[in-house]
């Protein structure tokens, strides 16, 4: 508990409600500094206990007292006088601490102060639970300790790196987790605040949109209602993703709450924007349970506050279609700022499964970072006649197969493919065909394709040649490529140590169809047209002949 001193007094030395504490030794050791104003001088009540040896030597009658057997030491104690149990409670401490204090049974043990828990039973007599000395200083007093512990924050980094162990460029890819919270003495009570929150780069708050908050209340106004009642209106200080700061209002107090509430704020030129505001708690299962499915983009950090002193916490990635999970380290941090205290890459953590167990370590940053590595392919193709040898000018698109099996998605991020101009038959002009390559004396390189299954379309044959598939498909899967479309036209060669996968596809010789380009197409034209003349001139002679009937 921290004392901030008088505000009348602007010459007191605070410092004296203070002190610092060292946890720990050598290079691993840290500081807290403390309030103290809180420790106060009391007496209290003590209770009488005897072994029977001086029971008998002061010639009292050891039948008449209750009795027992501390296990600690095999001795049996009377109790002539039980004195009472004191503990010290704090009802209105924060959620975001834990409060603990001992039982504490002064009694007066053969003339010796000490700390005592015993209960009685219904036949009288006594399970002494535990006798524990207790410190008495040079003015005769001794200490009973309260102590309030910060609760431990959850802080999750998520980091991607390239081929060549870089990080990369956030594409706005998100990792999804679920975060689990366990503690046996049940600490997650529904009616209070004491689910531990979540938030994304420290914003934990969400409108109805998903967008991410930071709201803290900023004073209050109280106005009067047309019946002449008091009504309070909030004040808030929002903050949103980009780190604008507004000023915002809502009925009643804004406390920290899972809401909804409503808040009204204005934003520049725009006035009076209307928001649902959530608080972003975790799902509450039991008492001693929490969870949460989560999920980031890299560069973003996931905070999970307000996690209890004995909570064991264990977090799951789930696995992710082209990348890697290559690494996860846990640290244990004074704040964002500081070094680690400790870092911890094995204990708990299965890189198979994708999780970490630990146990929190409160007051303090419980630092998680999840290292992902792009998992991609680089393949060649080559476009060839039926001699064998390359072929020029075939235009090729890529598409990738979507997750169920057949739709088509187009691919990004895919080096070696352009957007490329080829002839409309269906118009006489052009048109543009995007994520696509054009053929050459080269064997064609395709680089950085995850996982996933493709099919590459020829959507523009040379001068002289038909293409006799609709696609061609093929699959990258564990950085390996097979070949699904089957056709002798098709020669695969898997990839070998330095060299790619090659994929060689052979072109037939004949005229090209009109809508792949090539010559031959105006004939197609005047043909079709033909056709469609015919057509409807025989559906107009069908009709009157039906009339005339």
């Amino acid at each position: 508990m921290w004392y901030e001193g008088d505000p009348n007094d602007e010459n007191e030395d605070v410092t004296q409600y203070t002190k610092t504490i060292t946890y720990g030794e050598g290079e691993d050791a840290f500081s807290v500094t403390i309030g103290t104003k809180w420790e106060q001088d009391f007496s209290i009540a003590t209770g009488l206990m005897l072994t029977e040896e001086r029971l008998s030597a002061i010639g009292l009658d050891p039948s008449s007292y209750s009795s027992g057997v501390y296990s600690g030491n095999g001795v049996t104690y009377y109790v002539l006088e039980d004195g009472h149990d004191y503990r010290i409670s704090e009802p209105e401490i924060g959620y975001e601490y834990d409060f603990s204090a001992p039982t504490y049974h002064p009694m007066l043990v053969d003339g010796e102060l000490k700390n005592v828990l015993f209960t009685k039973n219904n036949d009288g007599s006594v399970t002494i639970i535990k006798i524990e000395d207790l410190v008495i200083d040079s003015d005769g007093k001794s200490a009973l300790n309260v102590v309030n512990t910060l609760r431990g924050y959850i802080h999750l980094d998520k980091i991607v790196v390239g081929k060549d162990g870089n990080i990369v460029p956030s594409d706005g890819t998100e990792f999804a987790y679920r975060i689990e919270l366990a503690n046996n003495n049940a600490p997650f009570t529904v009616a209070g605040d004491h689910v531990p929150w979540f938030g994304v780069n420290l914003l934990f708050y969400h409108d109805e949109n998903g967008n991410y908050y930071q709201a803290e209340p900023d004073g209050k106004d109280i106005i009067q209602g047309e019946n002449g009642e008091q009504i309070i209106i909030g004040k808030i200080k929002l903050t949103d993703a980009n780190g604008n700061v507004f000023s915002g209002t809502c009925e009643g107090e804004f406390l920290e709450t899972a809401g909804p509430v409503l808040v009204t704020y204005n934003a520049g030129d725009q006035q009076n924007n209307i928001i649902w505001l959530y608080g972003n708690q975790m799902e509450h299962d039991s008492d001693s349970y929490v969870y949460a499915d989560l999920t980031i983009k890299q560069g973003q950090t996931l905070s999970i506050a307000n996690v209890p002193v004995g909570t064991t916490y264990t977090i799951k990635e789930q696995q992710k279609k082209g990348y890697e999970l290559i690494d996860i380290v846990k640290e244990i941090r004074l704040n964002e700022e500081t070094s680690p205290i400790s870092a911890d890459h094995e204990a708990g953590i299965n890189l198979q499964d994708g999780t970490i167990t630990a146990s929190i370590v409160p007051n303090m940053d419980n630092h998680i970072v999840y290292k992902n590595k792009c998992v991609s392919v680089d393949i060649t193709i080559q476009k060839i006649d039926e001699k064998g040898e390359s072929l020029e000018g075939a235009v090729f698109q890529l598409v990738a197969v979507n997750s169920d099996g057949h739709g088509e998605v187009d691919v990004e991020g895919i080096e070696g493919l352009e957007t490329v101009t080829i002839p409309d038959g269906n118009s006489g002009g052009t048109k543009a065909v995007e994520n696509a390559f054009t053929s050459s004396t080269e064997v064609h390189t395709l680089s950085n394709l995850p996982d996933g299954t493709y099919r590459l379309r020829e959507v523009y044959v040379p001068d002289g040649y038909i293409n006799t598939l609709p696609y061609i498909e093929f699959k990258l899967e564990n950085r390996a490529m097979t070949v699904v479309t089957t056709s002798e036209k098709l020669v695969f060669t898997p990839g070998s140590g330095n060299a790619l996968a090659l994929l060689k596809i052979t072109n037939t010789p004949g005229m090209a169809l009109p809508s792949t380009g090539g010559q031959g197409t105006n004939m197609f034209y005047l043909l079709g047209l033909l056709l469609v003349t015919v057509s409807g001139t025989g559906f107009a002679m069908t009709k009157r002949r039906g009339k005339a009937a």
